[in-house]
């Protein structure tokens, strides 16, 4: 039987949607607020949902930034944001620099909430992996450019 033959709940696909929307928006408030300055209050009203809701799905709203986190960081894997693929040049210095510009134009559009992550990295431990594993899917490209540039130069 083919995937899409495969009857799936409703609620299930209804709690799924909530879930996501709830993590959406509140990365969103996150972003616009600060971390510390949304709360989960915030959140269930832009989401349109009770707080009660907001913690039937989430402990509190570090769960909900983790899953946030989460959910981008590996958006931007499958995209292959920062792939060697995706730099459009075997050199080097042109993927140096359009990985440079990447994480610029991330930053600058976000700054705030950025900012406010770079600092939870240094005592949140959850965050602090997160950002370790991408950063460890970024770095991994450089030496396969390097690799790429010896036998495509």
């Amino acid at each position: 039987m083919a995937r899409s033959d495969i009857y799936e709940p409703k609620q299930k696909r209804s709690i799924e949607k909530k879930n996501h929307i709830i993590i959406e928006t509140g990365i969103e408030l996150m972003t616009e607020k600060g971390y510390h300055h949304t709360t989960t209050d915030d959140i269930a009203a832009a989401a349109g949902v009770s707080t009660g809701i907001i913690y039937r799905y989430f402990k509190d709203k570090h769960d909900i930034l983790i899953d946030g986190l989460r959910f981008y960081f590996k958006k931007m894997e499958q995209e292959q944001y920062f792939s060697v693929k995706t730099a459009n040049s075997n050199n080097i210095e042109i993927f140096a620099e359009n990985l440079l510009a990447r994480f610029l134009a991330i930053h600058l559009d976000h700054r705030d909430i950025h900012e406010e992550l770079e600092a939870m990295r240094h005592s949140d431990s959850e965050v602090a992996a997160l950002y370790d594993k991408t950063e460890a899917a970024i770095i991994l490209q450089i030496p396969l450019m390097t690799i790429c540039n010896l036998f495509y130069p």
